[in-house]
């Protein structure tokens, strides 16, 4: 279960996507971007994640150093947020936390229901 499951997980990441562009849509609803705008930025930072994350899984294996490019991460999609959406230093911090918990929560939600369809597929 554990091996399949880690094989099919790339494509639970790939197909949740187009829930964090809605989420992204909905807490920039006042911003004039079409839906699609916000699953190119979107896919444009899981793309980022899986670069850092095939990079650290490849070169090193230190927890210090995983930590240090979650942060790094962070640091880039907040810069990114900034300079894509064009907003304040508040506005984009406060958004930054709410994608963040949001998406933690849709994330997981969306996983619980991946492990599902996982297993009745098995």
């Amino acid at each position: 279960f554990n091996r399949y499951l880690i094989s099919k997980l790339f494509w639970i990441l790939f197909l949740f996507i187009p829930i964090l562009g809605l989420l992204l849509k909905l807490i920039y609803f006042r911003r004039d971007f079409y839906y699609p705008e916000h699953i190119f930025f979107a896919l444009y930072q899981q793309g980022l994640f899986f670069l850092l994350s095939t990079l650290y899984n490849v070169v090193f294996d230190n927890q210090v150093i995983f930590v240090l490019v979650l942060i790094l991460f962070a640091i880039h999609l907040i810069l990114s947020m900034r300079n894509f959406y064009n907003q304040s230093w508040g506005k984009t911090l406060l958004k930054f936390g709410l994608v963040s918990f949001l998406g933690l929560i849709a994330f997981t939600l969306f996983f619980i229901l991946a492990l599902i369809l996982v297993f009745v597929l098995m």
